[in-house]
């Protein structure tokens, strides 16, 4: 919270003042800010439950700078939609509070062999960690259960981080297509074409 506070909000103020000038250059910088700010890193790297209320004021603070880089207040709906990868026809705004059970539980997977390597000795506390890791995981899948089937890792299951995010934005897409009007339908299935 702390980071966010002295590092994160200073960058995105410093950003914000951008958007009315040059909205698409405020949104390239912020699209890139997590990396600037070591956030992805602290988000790969530290158990998600440990920072919950931090990932909330982060996301808000995100969200936020969207609206103004939007010229718009986005509701729950649009702010699902903007934060769609480009391939499902969103402008890839990742949500801290979905995507960071992603970025630790795959972090937790691709190093478990170098981390047994290191220290035999921690291998429970490892695979805990890693149970933990998925419980909270399929958390974020179980706001739209249909859509995605929930996660096991086994003692030698890996998944990257692209694939785990892929199954949080499957699932997402899915529950705004089953909520959106038919305009709202459109508008994602125009920006999922090619080039659009």
């Amino acid at each position: 919270m702390k980071r966010i506070n002295t590092v994160v909000k200073p960058l995105l103020d410093k950003i914000g003042s951008l958007a009315s000038r040059s909205p698409q250059a405020a949104k390239v910088l912020l699209l890139n800010s997590g990396a600037v700010t070591c956030m992805n890193h602290i988000m790969r790297t530290t158990p998600t439950h440990l920072i919950s209320d931090a990932l909330v004021h982060y996301e808000s603070l995100i969200r936020n700078l969207v609206s103004d880089i939007f010229g718009e207040n986005l509701d729950d709906q649009k702010w699902s939609f903007a934060a769609l990868p480009w391939k499902m026809g969103g402008h890839a705004f990742r949500r801290p509070t979905l995507h960071a059970p992603a970025a630790y539980l795959s972090s937790l997977l691709s190093n478990r062999d170098q981390i047994l390597l290191l220290n035999p000795r921690c291998k429970s506390e490892l695979e805990k960690a890693i149970q933990d890791a998925v419980v909270l995981f399929n958390n974020v899948l179980s706001r739209n259960p249909s859509a995605v089937p929930p996660v096991t890792a086994g003692p030698t299951t890996k998944f990257s981080q692209t694939q785990l995010s892929k199954m949080i934005d499957t699932s997402e897409l899915d529950k705004l297509m089953k909520q959106a009007d038919p305009d709202f339908k459109a508008l994602i299935m125009a920006q999922q074409t090619s080039h659009a």
